[in-house]
């Protein structure tokens, strides 16, 4: 069995964790949209009003998107 030297996998190493890093940042990103679009409205509602209409699309895209990344 052969084996490479470990500086030769570092470049390929690193960009595997790269990838990884930049997909979940990504993925981070979406999740706090997501949550804004549904708790800005609830926060600038007015206190005594009971029912505050949410946009819950960005939620579902974020985890539909989830599927994909796997």
């Amino acid at each position: 069995m052969t084996t490479t030297p470990d500086r030769l996998d570092l470049p390929a190493r690193r960009r595997r964790h790269a990838r990884l890093i930049a997909a979940l940042t990504q993925l981070i990103g979406a999740c706090a949209e997501a949550a804004s679009a549904v708790y800005r409205p609830i926060a600038s509602a007015p206190p005594d009003q009971e029912g505050v209409e949410v946009n819950l699309l960005p939620c579902l895209q974020v985890s539909l998107s989830l599927f994909f990344m796997v």
